[in-house]
């Protein structure tokens, strides 16, 4: 655990200032670590979720969310806390910025299994002839799949590897 003052220093980046082009809600000198819009990735995604379960035992009053509407990609959700808040919150958040600096993860677990479905789904949602391509683009007959696998509403092997490696999953 980081003490008090260091976890200031980590937050002071994020503090809120009000933008001059902004006319949305604002809430200055807090402090503001995450967001999510809606062309957020799976990463994104599971971050966001993390961090708001994380807050969820700790008094709602100090904790800051709001969605503000954007031009570019249709609206933003922001999470922070208040400059006020408990010196457990303050270090809560602070370990969420530090440890988010090292490593991009907050938790593995749950991006994992995100970005497995996002590939089932997809898989489940292609036409047949779009899943041969794929078959033939992954090389799974290479390793003794069969080309009828590709009738069935969830992929494996090679397919779910090619799969797992292109956009879909980022």
């Amino acid at each position: 655990m980081i003490s008090l003052e260091l976890a200031k220093e980590y937050l002071e980046p994020t503090t809120w200032e009000h933008p001059s082009d902004y006319g949305g809600y604002s809430p200055n000198g807090a402090y503001i670590f995450a967001s999510v819009n809606r062309d957020s990735s799976l990463l994104e995604q599971s971050n966001w979720d993390y961090i708001q379960k994380t807050f969820e035992q700790f008094d709602p009053e100090y904790v800051i969310s709001w969605r503000a509407g954007h031009w570019a990609v249709g609206w933003i959700e922001y999470f922070g806390i208040a400059a006020n808040a408990s010196d457990q919150m303050i270090i809560e958040a602070a370990e969420i910025v530090a440890a988010l600096a090292d490593y991009p993860i907050l938790d593995e677990s749950d991006y994992s299994e995100r970005q497995y479905e996002a590939v089932q789904e997809y898989w489940g949602n292609q036409h047949l002839r779009y899943r041969l391509e794929i078959f033939k683009d992954s090389g799974a007959a290479e390793d003794g799949s069969s080309v009828f696998s590709i009738r069935r509403d969830y992929c494996e092997g090679r397919i779910f590897d090619w799969l797992y490696d292109s956009e879909i999953t980022h």
